[in-house]
């Protein structure tokens, strides 16, 4: 019987260190680490269902802390048509790894208007946020993502992997 939760829990595990793995910085013989320096260039990267976007996006990025909530908008583009949003509820937010998984939690919304579609997580499809620098001081913030959502308005699955941005970001 236990063995029976235990393939579940291992792809669960091996999932998430692949994801976390190529995040992690290492030293290579004597050579001095390359650390990656987030100056908020205000790039987004990411691939939308396996279709890679060579070129960068601009973004913009929005803090909200709103009582217990902190969101995290990117609109994608400089416009306001496409955007990405995290949110985080009860969080103290800081350099860590977020798993969007909850409705009324931690959660992501990305609506996407070339087909007029609103995408969201929830606790079966479910995604990461990873942040990688959050200096309230400089107003910069840098992270990495993936997520699957769905769209009930469109019917339909999208999956975003290997997203990345590195912005200045606007207080509301």
């Amino acid at each position: 019987m236990p063995l029976r939760f235990t393939y579940p829990v291992l792809l669960s595990v091996a999932g998430l260190l692949i994801f976390l793995l190529p995040l992690v910085p290492s030293n290579k013989g004597n050579e001095a680490s390359s650390e990656v320096t987030y100056t908020g260039s205000n790039t987004l990267f990411f691939n939308f269902n396996d279709l890679k976007i060579d070129e960068p996006n601009v973004v913009q990025a929005e803090v909200t802390h709103s009582s217990d909530l902190f969101y995290l908008n990117l609109w994608i583009g400089g416009g306001r048509e496409n955007r990405i949003t995290f949110v985080l509820k009860d969080e103290d937010i800081h350099e860590n790894v977020y798993e969007l998984d909850n409705l009324s939690k931690r959660y992501l919304s990305f609506h996407y208007q070339g087909q007029d579609c609103t995408y969201s997580s929830d606790d079966f499809y479910t995604g990461m946020l990873m942040i990688h620098k959050y200096d309230t001081a400089n107003k910069i913030i840098a992270a990495s993502f993936e997520f699957m959502a769905w769209s009930s308005d469109c019917n339909e699955l999208i999956r975003v992997t290997d997203g990345t941005f590195d912005a200045t970001y606007a207080m509301n």
